[in-house]
């Protein structure tokens, strides 16, 4: 990022064109009325033009070249390099002012331990930086974005909405580097075996979950949780072509994983809106509190969803109604009867109410995922 940087040691003066154009009069020996008889203008044009008030203009250029020895593009250089050097200085001033705001961007030391932006201590820097981050010409336009006008309010408390932008913004810069087939209804339910398979595995569960997702037009990624977010997915189509599924691990239990990850999918396969970006903050055990009833809905049916994928709902309540011991024996078999993780049993149970959350925690029952996310 260092050839968009504003470098703070350069003068704060711009050098108008006119300063050496006043420099070849006194040279020739020609006063400003003398010139502007010769180009046809008037003697305040001239005199604005040496001031650096008005700019050499190509036809201005041409005329200096037939008055003196440079030629036009020599004088059309110096101008250019006299408006850019204005634009630096007052860009300069810009990025001191936008300095005011960085306290709402808190996050960015947890983004640069990530790698996302530079690690510097240099407030200008950071500006710099987080419009390079954001792809914004000034963090004034972060309102604008797409991101800061579709989220929901999370439970437990508001979410930093450009912590948030921020989850979002990287996971779309890894996504866009993801090839991917063309997105594909058809291929996605084929693959639907093969990803809940998935929950079985303990190693490279990642990497094989993406690759399965890109046969069929969905790039996945999965970044660290930063704080604020209390987020654990995301559904957003970039192009009608490709989907992105962002992933959280934030609470990285098999469970509240695969539950996220299901709940994402169950999005797509369910047709929901391709406008808006999805964002999930549920966990087993939570309960939102403020959503629209048309999110409400789409939560729900996308909850239900993943439930059903991971649980079939027949076998569920034939495991509920035939028992009620629910030790880790019984609850093993009827996981291995289903093809599916003994943690996300638990979980299942825990959040309805069966057993305590307490006891699903107990010793490695909702076993924790190790991930190397993204960076």
């Amino acid at each position: 990022m260092a050839d968009k940087k504003i470098f703070y040691g350069e003068s704060d003066y711009a050098v108008p064109p006119g300063e050496t154009l006043k420099e070849l009069l006194e040279y020739c020996h020609m006063t400003q009325k003398d010139l502007a008889a010769r180009l046809g203008m008037t003697c305040k044009t001239v005199n604005e033009i040496i001031k650096g008030k008005a700019p050499v203009s190509p036809k201005t250029a041409l005329a200096l070249e037939n008055i003196f020895e440079p030629e036009a593009a020599y004088w059309l250089n110096l101008e250019a390099n006299y408006q850019a050097k204005l634009a630096r200085i007052i860009e300069k001033k810009r990025i001191t002012k936008e300095t005011e705001h960085l306290d709402k961007y808190s996050c960015y030391a947890e983004m640069a331990k990530y790698g996302w932006v530079p690690a510097t201590r240099k407030k200008e820097e950071k500006v710099v930086n987080l419009r390079n981050f954001f792809n914004v010409g000034s963090l004034e336009y972060f309102p604008n974005l797409p991101y800061a006008s579709n989220f929901r309010h999370a439970l437990i408390a508001d979410p930093s909405v450009i912590a948030l932008a921020a989850w979002l913004q990287q996971g779309e810069n890894i996504c866009r580097r993801i090839e991917t087939k063309p997105f594909s209804f058809k291929t996605l339910k084929s693959i639907m075996p093969k990803l809940r398979t998935l929950t079985l595995c303990t190693v490279d569960i990642y990497k094989n979950l993406r690759d399965i997702c890109a046969s069929a037009g969905i790039a996945v990624t999965l970044l660290p949780h930063l704080k604020g977010t209390y987020v654990h997915g995301s559904t957003r189509w970039l192009s009608p072509e490709k989907v992105h599924i962002n992933l959280s691990t934030r609470g990285a239990h098999s469970d509240i994983f695969w539950f996220s990850f299901f709940h994402e999918i169950g999005h797509i396969m369910l047709g929901h809106t391709k406008k808006n970006i999805l964002v999930n903050y549920i966990s087993p055990g939570e309960n939102n509190i403020s959503m629209i009833p048309g999110e409400m809905l789409m939560e729900k049916q996308a909850d239900q969803y993943s439930a059903d994928t991971l649980i079939p709902p027949d076998e569920y309540k034939y495991f509920i109604d035939g028992t009620s011991d629910y030790s880790d024996a019984s609850v093993s078999k009827f996981a291995k009867n289903i093809d599916i993780h003994p943690g996300i049993v638990w979980g299942r149970l825990a959040n309805d109410g069966h057993i305590s959350w307490s006891t699903a925690n107990q010793g490695t029952r909702r076993a924790k995922l190790i991930f190397v996310p993204d960076r």
